[in-house]
Formats: structure tokens, sequence, C-alpha cells
């Protein structure tokens, strides 16, 4: 690690399978990322990065790239002041040069920390926290919610020099729930990495058909997220069943980490009710996702609320024919009718109707899946992002040290 480059500390509550976990692995393995400054990632959420568990999915995949993974074990609001205090010894020790923080309360101790220790900082909003459906979803007293929010947009205004949007809908999202300055947020879109969507093996159908035990002429329909109820898998189970006995040849594969055993139950419950236990496979988290989307005949994205979906991106960057709610940042990726379907939020009978209209049209659906690929690999290329990325980093350690006394904003005070 060379010393004379700037050092950036990435904070995050774990690396696991999400999109942001794996946007930030696509970012920092860039080579104009990598090459120009020094990176280390901290896990609030875990103690220990090297344990087997689903939290450290990604730790591995960083250290191939020769990027410092470090856990302090403080997960959530319960322990921010003390990761507060963790991440202010970190930032002392190391001489870190920046501050990039994800996600709520990893985002929260690593705002205040940097703020405190006169380090600039950059917070990325992945998703519309404070949209209803949200809100809802969390199931915590409204009052929860508002102080929560109100705790995040001060600590966003007082303690960050940018706020990052991964689309121009999570920008107009944060600008009026947090209250933030349309200067200083920038949007730089979440990016489609060609080297996640590059297939395992030569034959992936070949391979996956065989691990179904299926015949070589099924049609595999894929959906990937996290198994909760944003990510709508049991109204995706149950627009499934309406064309199931049409779609004699179609399979459901879920992907995605387990988050949610509530939801899970629930999920599992409706495919025996529906008796689809055998076309419907709940595969968990899997590090050979380009497989599947190698192999797959359709993509199908149900989400209640989206920032900008890495798994879609990616789906559409694959070249697959692709359904998708009307929902978020969506439509900045989907073009209805050109570059893939979507559908109203909750109108499962319209979802039914879209899978069943791709799968009984081959070529319709390959020829959305050409022109997807080629507007997402020219719009969301991660070399062109990681520039942007690069180059937001470089004006702002050139600003100079901000600690108190030497800074140009005033010293953090309450109120």
């Amino acid at each position: 690690m060379n010393p004379t480059k700037p050092y950036i500390l990435h904070v995050i509550p774990t690396l696991d399978s999400g999109g942001a976990e794996r946007q930030l692995l696509t970012y920092l393995s860039q080579p104009v990322l990598k090459d120009t400054f020094r990176h280390t990632v901290v896990m609030i959420n875990v103690s220990n990065p090297h344990t087997d568990i689903p939290e450290n999915f990604h730790v591995s995949d960083f250290e191939k790239h020769g990027i410092e993974v470090i856990g302090l074990g403080l997960p959530g609001s319960r322990n921010v002041l003390k990761s507060i205090y963790a991440l202010s010894k970190l930032i002392r020790k190391r001489r870190m040069d920046l501050i990039h923080t994800q996600l709520l309360w990893a985002n929260i101790a690593g705002r205040i920390a940097g703020r405190f220790n006169g380090v600039p900082v950059i917070s990325s909003f992945q998703n519309t926290d404070y949209e209803p459906q949200y809100m809802e979803s969390i199931k915590a007293p409204y009052w929860k919610q508002d102080l929560i929010r109100q705790l995040d947009g001060w600590t966003t205004r007082h303690c960050v020099e940018r706020s990052i949007a991964v689309s121009n809908y999570v920008a107009k999202h944060i600008e009026s729930r947090l209250r933030l300055s349309p200067s200083t947020i920038q949007v730089i879109h979440n990016t489609a990495d060609p080297d996640h969507i590059v297939p395992t093996v030569a034959a992936p159908r070949q391979k996956l058909i065989q691990e179904m035990g299926l015949e070589d002429d099924a049609q595999l329909v894929l959906n990937v997220g996290r198994v909760t109820d944003q990510k709508c898998q049991i109204e995706l189970v149950e627009a499934f069943s309406r064309i199931a006995d049409q779609h004699r040849k179609a399979n459901l594969i879920i992907i995605g980490t387990k988050a949610d055993i509530g939801y899970l139950e629930r999920l599992e419950e409706r495919i025996r009710e529906k008796n689809l236990t055998g076309r419907i496979l709940l595969a968990g988290a899997r590090r050979d996702i380009s497989d599947w989307l190698a192999a797959a005949d359709l993509f199908v994205f149900p989400s209640k609320f989206e920032g900008l979906p890495i798994a879609l991106s990616e789906a559409l960057a694959v070249g697959m024919a692709c359904i998708a709610t009307d929902v978020g940042a969506i439509g900045e990726l989907i073009e209805h009718e050109q570059t893939g379907l979507l559908v109203p939020l909750g109108d499962i009978e319209a979802l039914a109707q879209a899978m069943s209209r791709l799968l009984s049209d081959k070529s319709l659906g390959q020829k959305y899946g050409k022109c997807a690929k080629l507007d997402i690999m020219k719009r969301l290329n991660p070399e062109q992002k990681s520039r942007e990325m690069a180059e937001l980093y470089t004006q702002l350690i050139k600003r100079g040290p901000t600690r108190f006394g030497t800074s140009k904003r005033s010293p953090i005070r309450p109120g």
C-alpha cells in the first residue's frame, strides 16, 4: 500500500450480497480508484470479517483486490455512539483523508466521526428510504420513523460535503425528505459491471439445467433480490401461478439472501398453497448469479420501491428480456416496450400477462434484450462512473484539512 496516496475510509454495515455492497466492490476494483487512492472498508455490524456468515459474503472479493476489511461489531442505533468513538480512533490513527459512508446507521456514525475529526465526508444514498411504502414496511412507530429521518437529515446537512444519489429519482427524494440543498447533491448512477456478468463456466445453461434436474427445453424465469416484502416475491409467486398451467415448461428461480424469516415463511407457504414446490426454487445467496443471468429466459423484478437496482441493471446489461414494476428510478433503466416491459405496482394480473407474453414470444424478448444491453453498457459503464467518483474524491481532498481551528466550515455545534 503506497503511503503517499490519499487514504479513504469506506463505512458500511456489512459486506453481504446486497446491491450497495456489490456496487462498492465494483467501484473499488476499477483501476482509476485502485491506483489513485488507498482504501480500507469498515463493517459496522460485524466483529470478525473472516467468519463464515452471510454478512461477510463479499469480504474475500475485496481482499482479492488488496483492500483491507475491518469489523467493528457495533450494529444499529443502540451502538451508534460506540461506533463514532471507534471510527474516530481509526480515522486519527490512519490519518484518513476522506470518509465515504453507505446505508443508514453506518452513514450517521461515519458522518459524525468524520466531522469531529475534520475529515471531509461523502454519503451515498442508494434508496428512497422515506417513501410511504418503505416506512410501512419497517413497521416502526411514526415518531421513531420521523426521528430517524430528522437525524439522517441533520447529520447530512451539517457533516457531509457531498451527497451521492444513485439516480435522479433518489436525488429528488433526499432533497425533499432530508431538506438538502441541490448544490450538495451529485448524481452518479450505479454501474453495471461487465465482470459481474461473465459466466463462471463455458455452458452455464447446461450446468444449471442439470443441477435443477430439468428438461433441456425448460424455460427459466429469474428473480434476484433479498427475500423481503420490498421485493414482492409473494406477489411474483401469485403471478407465476396464474400462468403455470399455460406455460408448463416454465420454472421460477428466486436468488437472494433470506433476510426476513417471517416473510420467507409466508413465501414458502404460498408456494405450497399453489402446488408449485417443484417449479419454484428459492436458491438463497449465490456466487454464480452470472451463470443464472446467462441461462435464464426472462428476468422479473416486481419491487415496491427502488433507488437504482443493481440486479436489474445487470440483467439488462447481459441482454435479458426484463419485466419490472414502474416505481422509483426503474424508469431510468427501462423504456417501456423498447428495452423491456413495465407494469403497475401491485397489478398481479398485468405482471402475469407480461410474463406470459415474453415466454410465448422469444423473438420479442431478444429484441428488448439487445436494445437494453446497448443502452445500459453505454450509460452505466463502470470505468466512466469510477472516473466521476475519483474526480469527486480528489476535489474534496484538495480542499485540505477541516479540523477544528483550521476548518473552512464552522465546527459542529448542537442545535
